[in-house]
């Protein structure tokens, strides 16, 4: 059986055992049980998920005198099921109560709306950028214009610069046909048939 494994330092704490009567196992005698060693308090060494559950069966069982299952084989051994125990079993409550009227208290004053904002002008200033800026394509995407803090930005000349790169490839296309080839099927297919070099 292949299963998918997370190695734990612990799964659980050590769980409280029945003490079961030897007379109630002679039924099994023979019988290769999958924890020989059920009367000892021993940590848990593997749990399988219910979507193993069928894998380790396998399909033998053994029934009482009334018909119902008391043992079954599986690929560990065999299971003993629905033996009787004597003793008391506990059972745990635990109960909270809730103040509905003041967790809603506190909930509508959390969001009260009158509350003063303390708001930086910044912040403002942005959000007016925003509301005067923005635009929506035909994809109905934002399109916001960038926001300098100084409105009357002078950026050095750079059209040399991009006349001076555009040239550059342009004199390695002529130089390799192949390469300029690439570049025009590459040109036509993204701007949808428009004319390059």
């Amino acid at each position: 059986m292949k299963v998918r494994a997370h190695v734990l330092s612990k799964i659980t704490s050590t769980l409280a055992r029945h003490n079961i009567n030897a007379s109630a196992l002679k039924a099994f005698d023979g019988l290769e049980l999958a924890d020989s060693d059920y009367q000892s308090l021993a940590p848990v060494d593997i749990l399988l998920g219910s979507d193993c559950v069928w894998t380790v069966f396998t399909g033998k069982k053994l029934f009482d005198s009334q018909g119902k299952i008391i043992a079954i084989s599986t690929i560990f051994g065999w299971v003993i099921t629905s033996i009787v125990t004597t003793g008391s079993s506990s059972t745990t409550t635990m109960n909270t109560a809730i103040d509905i009227d003041a967790s809603l208290r506190r909930f509508w004053e959390l969001e009260d709306v009158n509350q003063q904002l303390h708001r930086k002008p910044e912040n403002d200033e942005v959000e007016q950028h925003f509301l005067k800026t923005h635009t929506r394509d035909p994809k109905w995407r934002y399109i916001v214009e960038l926001p300098f803090k100084d409105p009357n930005k002078q950026f050095s000349d750079t059209l040399q610069g991009a006349l001076a790169r555009f040239n550059e490839v342009e004199r390695r296309l002529m130089q390799d046909p192949n390469l300029r080839s690439q570049y025009r099927q590459n040109v036509q297919t993204n701007l949808g048939g428009c004319q390059a070099l």
